[in-house]
């Protein structure tokens, strides 16, 4: 098996690009896909097949929890 095959996926979902990089290095030894356009959010999240983690942002200024 390769190291390639044992790497997990990660997405982070947020609008501050600093706090991205932080999970990013955190989450470095995986496979990490960053969304910073809230927009574009849900279109990119369909195509990653079942990340193994998520990083959600719910406060983000054009989509929220609310």
């Amino acid at each position: 098996m390769t190291l390639s095959n044992d790497l997990r996926t990660v997405l982070i979902v947020d609008d501050r690009t600093e706090y991205i990089d932080i999970l990013g290095l955190y989450c470095s030894l995986n496979r990490v896909k960053a969304v910073i356009n809230d927009q574009s959010t849900l279109k990119i999240a369909a195509k990653i097949p079942s990340p193994d983690l998520t990083f959600l942002d719910v406060m983000m200024p054009e989509m929220d929890s609310k």
